[in-house]
């Protein structure tokens, strides 16, 4: 080939069946190989194909079969191939999209299978794909043309087939505000405010509870990709619905309360899924005002009821409370005693080897110690939690000493501290993990409330537990009395008291029921469930060790910065944590 001047790169081509090239380069000794290898590859590419017609991209870089140093510099010589590329007229795919208000939208999206070569077996080039795209009839305003500059930049430099390549976007129409509602309570509490948000909560005949602002109309048109107007869209809507001790006002804005009681909401929501996001709006909320059941705690209490409950003062050693309702305690639930409620628990003080499950969500304002709090929804606990176990779907932990937690999807943790015993705490992420302790301990619940209901059975007799329920209550407590009369005088306290044992029978019916019904479901989920991705967050430095199992993944973390754990590949990896994840 001759001597070569160093100055500069320059290179030499060789070949002998239009196959194989070898193509020698010199390069500048103070410049990096790779680096001047990967700049250069592309102009030899198109000096080969200016040479012996070869395409660019049907060359491809196979190894370096040669290198000789010297004070001038570095010669190399390279070897490259042809390969045969896919060939083909571009297929062109319309998309519709889902707007964040529910509503799919035809012809809004351009994907497209794309091949190095056209029909031709040409290479493809960006004025023969806009070309395409313009004779299908997609407007020019439309067309991504840095996407296709992209796109044949790839397809040169690899030679493969892409798929699914969007190459135009059409604009959708403005959309109003959605409908929203606003309440005249707190729909959660505050940090230590479990008194002020049950008293908010409360209402009596007149209050106004909620008030809908209807939603609007968007004001700028869209056009989809062949140019079509689309006219300015409304933005979500959700019914209003007055259940049971509430009235709706005239122009259907506005719920006030009919009865005394304590106001529920119940929303159903319609989740919205697009390629970039996933929101949840309601098709319908429902206010309510249901029964409060008020009970003075100087006392063990040994309660069944339907009703909501409100605890005035705390809960005294070896009280049992089993509600349909929420529960609110006022104070804190001393040793041995157990909550089981199907609405929501709210604990205004501390929690001492207690026992407390939710169908729905647990709030505990104070300190947790020793105790069992186990929640289908979120568990959020604003003290310590020392030596207890949490379990929840979410789970919310401001200092963890030396405790337990399973939760399906997410723990977040502010502070963790090591205890005097010096043991690890535990966070275990995953859904099987969880729905299995959640079946475990369905199983105890229900040993639990089968007991209860062979009471009732021994008392009244099995015949009338299996026909009672809240319509006929009256009609069998008189069967009852008239049957016990046949065999003993009872005096009014004992017949008050019977008659309150006998009312709670339909309650404990119901929930071996939801209970049972619960189980069966967790048990299919686990033979279904995919792995979801679960994370846990340390929001502040701790001192002392942990153990974080994700999906079945475990490992031992030293002490630390913050950080944010979650599971990558069989590994377990940190990231830094950022508030605004939250």
């Amino acid at each position: 080939m001759g001597k070569m001047n160093y100055s500069e790169e320059k290179y030499l081509i060789q070949t002998d069946d239009r196959e194989l090239f070898r193509v020698q380069v010199n390069l500048k000794s103070r410049q990096s190989e790779l680096e001047i290898l990967s700049k250069l590859l592309k102009s030899i590419k198109d000096e080969i194909h200016r040479q012996y017609g070869v395409p660019a991209n049907q060359l491809k870089y196979r190894r370096i079969i040669d290198k000789q140093v010297s004070p001038e510099g570095i010669r190399t010589t390279l070897e490259l191939s042809t390969v045969k590329v896919a060939c083909g007229k571009p297929v062109l795919k319309l998309c519709s999209i889902a707007l964040p208000n529910g509503i799919n939208i035809d012809n809004m999206l351009l994907q497209a299978d794309i091949f190095p070569n056209d029909q031709d077996d040409q290479p493809l080039t960006e004025e023969k794909l806009k070309s395409t795209l313009r004779e299908a009839g997609i407007l020019d305003e439309f067309i991504d043309k840095a996407a296709i500059q992209r796109a044949v930049e790839i397809l040169e430099a690899d030679g493969e087939t892409m798929e699914d390549v969007v190459l135009a976007k059409g604009l959708p129409p403005e959309i109003g505000e959605d409908s929203r509602l606003e309440f005249s309570f707190k729909m959660e509490p505050d940090k230590g405010s479990v008194k002020q948000f049950m008293g908010s909560r409360k209402a009596h005949t007149g209050d106004v509870l909620c008030v809908k602002h209807p939603r609007t109309i968007g004001v700028n048109s869209g056009k989809d990709l062949f140019g079509k107007e689309l006219k300015p869209m409304p933005g979500r809507d959700f019914n209003l619905i007055a259940g049971m001790g509430t009235k709706l006002s005239e122009e259907g804005f506005k719920i006030y309360a009919a009865s005394d009681g304590i106001a529920i909401v119940k929303k159903d929501d319609k989740r919205v899924s697009s390629l970039s996001y996933t929101q949840t709006f309601p098709r319908e909320v429902q206010l309510r005002i249901d029964p409060l059941t008020v009970i003075e705690s100087s006392r063990t209490v040994e309660i069944v009821t339907k009703d909501n409950l409100e605890i005035q003062g705390s809960i005294q050693h070896n009280s049992n409370i089993i509600a349909e309702g929420e529960v609110f305690v006022l104070g804190n639930v001393e040793p041995e005693s157990k909550i089981h409620s199907g609405g929501d628990i709210f604990i205004e003080g501390n929690i001492d080897k207690g026992s407390l499950i939710s169908s729905k969500n647990i709030f505990a304002g104070g300190e947790v110690t020793e105790s069992t709090l186990s929640a289908k929804g979120t568990v959020r606990v604003e003290g310590t939690l020392k030596n207890s176990q949490v379990i929840g779907e979410n789970v919310e932990i401001d200092r963890l000493v030396n405790s337990t937690i399973v939760a399906a999807k997410r723990v977040i943790i502010r502070h963790i501290e090591r205890d005097e015993a010096n043991l690890l705490s535990q966070i275990k992420v995953g859904f099987k993990e969880y729905q299995m302790m959640k079946v475990h301990e369905n199983h105890e619940f229900l040993d639990f409330l089968n007991q209860d209901l062979k009471k009732m059975k021994d008392f009244f007799g099995e015949e009338i537990v299996k026909d009672i329920s809240y319509a006929n209550l009256e009609l069998m407590l008189l069967k009852a009395v008239k049957q016990y009369s046949l065999n003993m005088r009872m005096d009014n306290e004992k017949w008050e008291a019977a008659k309150k044992l006998m009312e709670s029978i339909p309650s404990l019916k119901i929930m071996i029921n939801d209970v049972i019904a619960e189980t069966l479901e967790l048990k299919d989920k686990i033979e279904k469930q995919e792995a979801i991705p679960g994370e846990v967050i340390v929001k502040e430095k701790f001192n002392c060790p942990i153990r974080i199992e994700i999906n079945s993944v475990r490992t031992d973390v030293a002490p630390g910065d913050s950080g944010r754990f979650t599971l990558s590949g069989d590994n377990i990896a940190k990231e830094p944590y950022k508030n605004n994840l939250l």
